[in-house]
C-alpha cells in the first residue's frame, strides 16, 4: 500500500485534517476578535516569570494549554509565540496526540 497515512494526500483522514486546519485558521486565528485575543493571551502567558504552566493554570488546564499551543503552532507556524509557550513551559515538547490527530507524526 505504501506510505504513512499522513503522506497520502488522497486519504479521507488527510482531507478531514486539512479542512480542520483551514477552519481553525479562518474561525480562530484570522477572526478579528478571537485571533487578537488568542495572541494577546499567549503573550500574557509568556510574560509570566518563575512559574510553571501548572502553577498558572492548574490541572487539567495545563495539559490543555500544551495541546492548544501545539495545535495553533501547527496551524500558524509563522506565529512564533505558540512555539515559545511550548519551549518555555513544556521544554519544547509538543503534544503527541494533537500531532497524531493532525497527521503530523
Amino acid at each position: 500500500m505504501g506510505g504513512a497515512l499522513s503522506e497520502r494526500t488522497t486519504s479521507p483522514c488527510f482531507a478531514c485534517s486539512q479542512q480542520f486546519v483551514s477552519r481553525v485558521r479562518t474561525n480562530t486565528l484570522q477572526h478579528p476578535i478571537l485571533g487578537a485575543r488568542l495572541k494577546e493571551c499567549t503573550q500574557l502567558v509568556l510574560a509570566v516569570q518563575g512559574k510553571t504552566a501548572h502553577d498558572i493554570f492548574g490541572s487539567p488546564d495545563d495539559v490543555k494549554l500544551r495541546s492548544s499551543m501545539t495545535l495553533f503552532e501547527a496551524v500558524a507556524p509563522d506565529e512564533p509565540a505558540f512555539g515559545q509557550v511550548l519551549e518555555r513551559y513544556f521544554e519544547g515538547e509538543r503534544d503527541g496526540e494533537t500531532l497524531r490527530l493532525l497527521g503530523q507524526l
